[in-house]
């Protein structure tokens, strides 16, 4: 599926209250599906496994879900993949062509203690799920997960490793949903804004808001975060049983208003850098939205904020 850029425009300056509405509802149509497939499958499996790769909104998503099962009385529990991190060892950890640590790498997930935990928390046994501390590059304890009296609890795990072999062959019974940016941005009917290009933006943007990144640094990771998809998630998308397009219309309207002010407060020679030069100059092709049209649900707010869910 392709957006064309000029319809695009035409929306926003038509009615942009009007065309986010719209696109956000086809979203939630969407939720609305995947909860009730994972739940007809769940007799067959308690198990949800999210993947999709950097940027493409799977917290939220797995977020969405979980409220839309539990409207329908069964509870749910969010289990970030990222939290069955390894504690890093620089001596055996997996290294990128450059020779830095691999934190794309499958290697770095504890498959084995996350299978541990969940089969013990199918059979009623509290589990303490670890949660992953990213700046020591340390596990943590916390409170245990408990299964409800009724047992029809449903478990989605979140992550980008979710439908790799390791996983899959752990938990072949598992509902299997894939999410990423689907959609590309066509100018006069051309490619114009490949679809992984939006995911850039929102990382970025998330990157320098709630993690203190430059878009320097960011930029400087992107090669490899893309590496990895290509070689550890992009594979598994045939996999799922459903798949997302977690790509928005008008989210580049939105999006253009904070990276331009990113860029204002970069060096020139980042601005000069070719991705960022790109990105700058065809960004000031679309027509500005406010992000206060941004419903406090939606899925763009995990990377700009002000949203209603935890991340």
């Amino acid at each position: 599926m392709a957006y064309e850029l000029n319809v695009i425009n035409q929306m926003v300056r038509a009615n942009p209250r009007s065309f986010v509405e719209k696109c956000e509802a086809e979203y939630e149509s969407r939720i609305r599906l995947a909860a009730d497939l994972i739940v007809q499958n769940r007799e067959k499996s308690p198990l949800v496994l999210l993947s999709g790769p950097s940027a493409s909104g799977k917290t939220t998503t797995s977020q969405k879900i979980e409220f839309e099962i539990r409207k329908r009385g069964i509870m749910t529990h969010a289990v970030g993949m990222d939290n069955y991190f390894k504690t890093i060892d620089p001596a055996t950890a997996p290294r990128t062509p450059e020779g830095e640590i691999d934190f794309e790498s499958p290697e770095c997930v504890d498959f084995d203690l996350m299978k541990e935990h969940f089969d013990r928390f199918m059979s009623g046994t509290p589990v303490a799920i670890p949660r992953y501390n990213f700046a020591n590059q340390q596990r943590e304890r916390t409170p245990a997960m408990i299964r409800y009296p009724t047992g029809n609890d449903i478990v989605i795990v979140e992550g980008i490793h979710a439908l790799g072999d390791r996983a899959v062959n752990a938990f072949p019974d598992a509902y299997r949903v894939y999410i990423s940016t689907a959609s590309d941005i066509t100018r006069d009917g051309d490619e114009f804004f490949y679809h992984a290009r939006m995911r850039l933006v929102r990382r970025l943007v998330r990157d320098h808001l709630f993690r203190g990144a430059s878009a320097k640094y960011t930029l400087e990771l992107w090669d490899n975060v893309r590496r990895g998809e290509i070689l550890h998630i992009r594979p598994n998308k045939s996999r799922a049983n459903f798949t997302f397009d977690s790509s928005f219309p008008y989210e580049l309207c939105v999006m253009k208003n904070y990276l331009m002010k990113l860029f204002e407060n970069e060096p020139q020679e980042v601005k000069n850098m070719e991705n960022a030069a790109e990105l700058i100059r065809d960004l000031e092709l679309f027509e500005s939205v406010d992000s206060v049209l941004v419903p406090p649900e939606s899925l763009l707010r995990e990377f700009i904020g002000g949203g209603v869910y935890e991340y």
